[in-house]
C-alpha cells in the first residue's frame, strides 16, 4: 500500500525540540477523540523542519473535528481551555523575566 503524504507544516530554523513539543500537544487531543495519527512524519534537514501529514490521517481528523466542534458546548469548553493555557504561559514568561 503506498501512502500519500502532503505538507502540513515547514519553517526554516526550527529546532528539533519544537517537534518534540508538538507532538506532546496531540496527546490530549488524542486522548479527547480517541484518535492517534497512524501514517504521518516530522523530517528535519539542514535546520529545517517540515511535518507531513498522511492524506488519510488529515481526512479522518477533520470528520472527528467537524464532528466535535459542531456542538457549541464542546467549542466553549476548548475555547476556556485556551485562555487558560495562555495565562499560564504568560504568567509563566512574567516569573523568568
Amino acid at each position: 500500500m503506498r501512502i500519500k503524504y502532503e505538507l502540513y507544516w515547514e519553517d526554516i530554523g526550527e529546532r528539533v525540540i519544537y517537534a518534540e513539543l508538538d507532538d506532546y500537544a496531540w496527546k490530549l487531543p488524542e486522548k479527547v477523540f480517541r484518535y492517534r495519527k497512524k501514517n504521518s512524519l516530522y523530517i528535519y534537514h539542514h535546520g529545517k523542519m517540515a511535518a507531513f501529514y498522511s492524506k488519510d490521517d488529515s481526512r479522518i481528523e477533520a470528520a472527528i473535528g467537524r464532528k466535535f466542534f459542531s456542538k457549541s458546548i464542546n467549542a466553549a469548553k476548548v475555547g476556556k481551555l485556551q485562555v487558560r493555557s495562555f495565562n499560564k504561559v504568560r504568567n509563566y514568561q512574567k516569573k523568568i523575566k
